[in-house]
């Protein structure tokens, strides 16, 4: 009879892990009306325990920062650098082109513009939303930089490992 329960017991936690699994909230654009950086303290918490270690960590003591890219896409033309600011508990995000050591993404199709020698967190906040809104409506991304056109977002795969890094970075920031 005992065994009998504890079979029962553990055929319904796999049932509701299934259910919850089958049935979990569709990832949605970041939801701030303005750039936000400050981490919230249960999303960094989340972050550093159940994420992080899908992401390549480069530590910077010195400057009080960490760096991390998401293991998953290194192989990916479109990168997203995100940084932590230790002291500040600040989040920021970088999104790059891979082949290039200063190709920082320029502009979007939909119109949003970074002017990257002036550029800002704030500016990198809104090109990426942009980004993570393309990667949610299943789009192409096409892009440009210095007078070249660049498309991203390809394929499904690609744009599902771009909506991951940017759900996780947008979750810290308290935007999802």
């Amino acid at each position: 009879m005992n065994s009998t329960a504890v079979r029962l017991f553990i055929f319904s936690l796999l049932v509701l892990l299934g259910v919850s699994i089958l049935f979990q909230p569709a990832p949605r654009p970041a939801n701030c009306p303005d750039a936000q950086f400050s981490a919230m303290a249960s999303s960094h918490i989340f972050f550093h325990n159940l994420r992080s270690y899908r992401y390549q960590k480069t530590s910077y003591p010195g400057k009080g920062m960490n760096h991390y890219l998401y293991r998953r896409s290194l192989e990916d033309p479109l990168q997203f650098l995100l940084i932590e600011q230790v002291v500040s508990s600040e989040w920021h995000i970088r999104p790059f082109v891979r082949d290039s050591s200063i190709h920082a993404v320029g502009r979007t199709a939909k119109g949003n513009e970074v002017d990257l020698l002036q550029a800002d967190s704030e500016s990198y906040w809104h090109l990426a939303a942009s980004i993570y809104a393309s990667a949610l409506a299943d789009e192409a991304l096409l892009m440009t930089h210095e007078g070249d056109s660049l498309i991203f977002l390809l394929d499904q795969e690609e744009r599902k490992r771009t909506e991951q890094v940017l759900f996780d970075y947008f979750r810290l920031v308290g935007c999802n």
